[in-house]
């Protein structure tokens, strides 16, 4: 067995309605969120956060987002995660992995920020 990445994003500002589009197509992809055990979506008023964990990195879960996000303009949740900013970090300190990721509202892909600690 690898070892075991922990991460979290943030998504917000959702509707009520918006939040059930994303948990929906977030659980299409839950694999991506689930190696080290099971992941949560948790809900406070107007923002969705997923905590997970990942196979050394958070890359799966980081991919897992951005494929929402490229599903075009049919796709609701594309829609609503292209209009919610995002921010999201990962770490895992065995390997000295750590990741930020941050995507502004109307933005197309998240953004990566990586280094070694």
């Amino acid at each position: 067995m690898a070892n075991i990445a922990d991460g979290w994003l943030e998504i917000e500002p959702l509707t009520v309605e918006e939040i059930a589009v994303v948990k929906g197509e977030l659980l299409k992809h839950w694999g991506a969120f689930t190696y080290g055990g099971e992941a949560a979506i948790e809900v406070d008023s107007d923002k969705l956060t997923v905590i997970f964990s990942g196979r050394w990195t958070c890359d799966a879960a980081w991919d897992a987002i951005d494929a929402i996000l490229n599903c075009g303009s049919n796709s609701v949740a594309s829609s609503v995660l292209i209009n919610a900013p995002m921010l999201g970090l990962g770490k895992e300190l065995a390997s000295g992995y750590q990741a930020m990721v941050k995507k502004d509202k109307g933005g197309a892909s998240l953004k990566r920020y990586r280094k070694k600690i």
